[in-house]
């Protein structure tokens, strides 16, 4: 999955030799607490999943951002997004997302942590600015090690999801996604 709008692109990371890398990790370990991400082993392990898909977000060809997703059975995954500290706040997070859900005819899930300080709640709501609304408030994202801990979040969609299905939609991602 390769987008571009002219000035945002998404380009996919093959490999930890893939130019522009090094900027992702050190962002994926700034933006995401230990227990909310995977060990960059096992990050550049996932490359071999089928279904993942880690891309660059990039901003006139330079490295803005990455996003990790998952093509499921029928929906897709945002494992994780950021954006550059430096580069937030100009919208290259909400365009990304919006080039991802105009690309595809699926529903777009993804967990976000409880607004329990300014910066969760901020995120949620960039992602109801971004058209995604709360379909579990009970949710948990299960732990990515033994030597981590799974975390109460809530699970959101870019659509409506009927309830009766949410389990279903959770289970896969815990399946799949978690190994669970």
């Amino acid at each position: 999955m390769e987008l571009s709008n002219g000035v945002i692109s998404l380009i996919p990371v093959t490999s930890e030799d893939f130019p522009g890398f090094a900027e992702i990790k050190l962002l994926y370990y700034r933006a995401f607490q230990p227990n909310e991400r995977r060990e960059v082993s096992d990050l550049v392990a996932q490359m071999n999943k089928p279904g993942f898909t880690l891309l660059m977000i990039q901003m006139y060809n330079m490295p803005a951002g990455l996003i990790a997703l998952w093509q499921l059975s029928s929906f897709i995954f945002i494992e994780h997004i950021a954006v550059t500290e430096q580069l937030r706040n100009k919208k290259i997070g909400e365009t990304a997302i919006n080039m991802i859900a105009d690309s595809q005819d699926q529903p777009i899930l993804l967990e976000t942590a409880h607004g329990t300080d300014s910066f969760s709640k901020s995120r949620i709501e960039f992602y109801k600015r971004s058209g995604f609304e709360i379909i579990d408030d009970l949710y948990e994202q299960p732990a990515y090690s033994k030597e981590k801990t799974a975390i109460k979040m809530l699970l959101m969609c870019n659509c409506h999801i009927d309830p009766d299905k949410t389990k279903e939609l959770a289970a896969e991602i815990h399946n799949i996604v978690y190994n669970q």
